[in-house]
């Protein structure tokens, strides 16, 4: 499953926004100095907005996980 973390920034009766921040990067060394690393550092962190319904009854200001199986990235 393909899950990403983000933030409520609004509700609106059954329905929420969510912002998720894209990275260009993978994050998984410290290093700084890889090419993947030197690129993210141009191109910085890209925010996303989903609306989804609101079934977890989530507030404005708070985090959630949001997943897709991954069967439905195959097709």
């Amino acid at each position: 499953m393909l899950e990403e973390r983000g933030t409520v920034v609004g509700v609106c009766g059954n329905t929420l926004c969510l912002e998720t921040e894209s990275r260009s990067s993978c994050s998984h060394c410290s290093s700084g100095s890889c090419t993947t690393s030197v690129v993210s550092k141009l191109f910085g962190i890209r925010r996303n907005r989903v609306v989804l319904d609101n079934s977890l009854g989530a507030k404005p200001g708070e985090q959630v996980v949001i997943g897709i199986p991954d069967e439905l990235l195959v097709k």
